[in-house]
């Protein structure tokens, strides 16, 4: 269902939503960060919720900091806003020997978890593409670096895993998602799905 921006922002900010999960989607610069940045302020200065019991999750550093630059440290408590990578990061340390224990795909015994992290993945990502474009000569329709080819092909692998959506099928499931596909070469969909 297709609401104004108005009409959405008085549904959140009065919780007129009858205690059911909302999803706002819109394009990027359409308002949605605000929002919820809006909606943040307003639990903590009307609602009078703390704000170390609500907890943020951002897609990454840049919309963190974006995010405390708003804040009132010196009039809240503790701020619970991190990336869900670093939060998992965290749990998933912090709670290793349990995960460890019960896991039985964990073969070697370790201390802690070996993480990599979106820098890392991004460089692997990268040296794949440059591969590909160098010896198949894929993406070469593509006027853009193979890194920022490898940063889209994560940041679409990451929204694949939050949405439980299986790995080896993200560019079949990128191109369905496209409204104009007349410009859109559909190999590199396919191959973009041979590389992940």
């Amino acid at each position: 269902m297709k609401i104004k921006y108005s009409e959405l922002k008085n549904i959140i900010l009065e919780n007129n939503f009858h205690g059911k999960n909302l999803i706002v989607e819109g394009t990027s610069g359409s308002g949605k960060t605000t929002l919820a940045q809006e909606k943040y302020i307003n639990m903590i200065e009307k609602e009078k919720i703390k704000s170390e019991n609500i907890m943020v999750f951002v897609l990454n550093s840049h919309q963190k900091v974006d995010w405390t630059s708003k804040m009132k440290f010196d009039l809240w408590g503790q701020f619970k806003i991190d990336t869900y990578n670093n939060f998992i990061i965290k749990e998933l340390t912090k709670y290793w020997p349990i995960v460890e224990k019960n896991c039985d795909e964990v073969k070697e015994y370790m201390i802690k978890p070996e993480i990599i992290y979106q820098d890392t993945a991004v460089y692997m990502m990268e040296m794949l593409v440059d591969y590909f474009r160098k010896n198949r000569g894929y993406f070469l329709d593509i006027a853009e670096q193979s890194k920022k080819i490898a940063e889209e092909f994560i940041n679409s692998m990451n929204i694949s895993v939050l949405s439980l959506k299986e790995l080896k099928n993200i560019g079949k499931t990128v191109y369905s998602s496209i409204r104009l596909k007349e410009n859109k070469n559909t190999d590199n969909y396919t191959h973009m799905d041979e590389i992940i």
